[in-house]
């Protein structure tokens, strides 16, 4: 087994709030070996709204929830997998800048190879 990884991308502003592409690297990824925690799943497992293109702006309550859930989510991890167009999430930024100070692994979600960071 490789390492446990999170999935790190954007979702406001997409349709379907991206979860196709969080499933499709979460599927590749595990048949690569690695452990894969993804953001879609806890927000299914917490029955959380997808936050499509149109969705209405969360409860800052909920909004705090996810935030930490996900911040400890990341935590718990070795790496992170970085989707396209990641680094124009703020949330993804935010777990991005977590997972460099925890000094984590980067992988692209198109191979699995490593990313070298700064």
């Amino acid at each position: 087994m490789k390492d446990k990884v999170y999935i790190c991308g954007p979702m406001s502003g997409y349709p379907e709030g991206n979860y196709p592409a969080f499933d499709e690297v979460k599927d590749r990824a595990i048949k690569f070996g690695f452990e894969v925690v993804s953001p879609v799943d806890l927000n299914r497992m917490d029955n959380m709204p997808v936050p499509d293109e149109n969705a209405n702006p969360l409860s800052e309550a909920t909004f705090h929830f996810i935030v930490k859930r996900d911040l400890n989510a990341v935590m718990g991890c070795k790496g992170l997998i970085l989707l396209p167009q990641w680094c124009y999430s703020k949330g993804a930024l935010t777990e991005y800048y977590l997972a460099r100070w925890l000094g984590l692994k980067f992988y692209r979600s198109i191979d699995f190879s490593i990313v070298e960071m700064w």
